[in-house]
């Protein structure tokens, strides 16, 4: 279904330093698309949202209660792609983010014509006899939230 273009745009998610690129890849070939959004299916995904949570404490606004509202999540059928809108202490923003890689891009209007973009990653952890750590072992070096 869009097989070609999702793997094109995990190669240029890992790959390109020009975060708007990434972004208007996905825009042109996936969100503006009306076929694609035929496939799509609300989901709730909190780990999505604590990562966005995360880089809004880190980031965003500092020192600041970080609120995120109106989180919309869709996942494409028969695919690994998760994307949506939400809101962070009233700024706009979407993300997308690859299952099957652990890796997405979220972006932010945080000022009027400007976005801020944040590649993300994340692993799944357990807790553990030796306290927190990874529950699958053949993991990348990508630290948990940000490259």
């Amino acid at each position: 279904m869009f097989d070609k273009e999702i793997k094109v745009m995990q190669d240029i998610l890992v790959n390109e330093t020009n975060f708007s690129k990434i972004w208007d890849y996905f825009m042109t070939n996936f969100a503006e698309n009306p076929r694609y959004l035929k496939y799509c299916k609300k989901i709730k995904k909190p780990g999505i949202k604590s990562i966005i949570e995360a880089i809004g404490k880190k980031h965003m606004f500092p020192n600041q209660k970080i609120v995120i509202t109106n989180m919309l999540l869709n996942k494409v059928k028969r695919t690994k792609l998760i994307h949506g809108p939400f809101f962070i202490n009233n700024c706009i923003g979407m993300v997308f983010y690859f299952e099957d890689i652990n890796k997405g891009l979220v972006a932010v209007s945080l000022k009027k014509d400007m976005a801020s973009y944040y590649r993300i990653s994340s692993i799944a952890m357990i807790k553990g006899k030796n306290g927190i750590i990874p529950m699958d072992d053949n993991i990348d070096d990508d630290p948990p939230f940000l490259d």
